[in-house]
């Protein structure tokens, strides 16, 4: 499996994941080499995510963080580890808690 097809499995399963939370529309950026692999939206908010086969580099929850500064959405960066879903989320440049199974 190339690096592209094993990035866009995981990119399914965090758009599965955001239709599963109610989301009416999740757009995927293929091949995107920006901040946000998808984009979800809800009936009250607007949601730019970053997907990762694996737990991020400091610099990349970063820079997730930081371009969460100029947007009214909210960001998130999302991995997999031993098969768990992890998340970060942040909006306004400030962490938010959030639980996405």
């Amino acid at each position: 499996m190339t690096r592209y097809q094993s990035g866009r499995v995981v990119e399914w399963k965090g758009r599965d994941m955001l239709l599963s939370a109610g989301a009416s529309i999740v757009v995927r950026s293929a091949g995107s080499k920006t901040l946000a692999d998808l984009v979800a939206m809800f009936k009250d908010s607007t949601w730019a995510i970053q997907c990762k086969r694996a737990k991020p580099s400091t610099a990349e929850v970063e820079g997730v963080r930081y371009q969460s500064r100029f947007t009214e959405a909210g960001w998130a960066i999302v991995w997999w580890q031993h098969a768990e879903c992890e998340v970060q989320c942040f909006r306004n440049g400030k962490p938010l808690i959030a639980r996405w199974q």
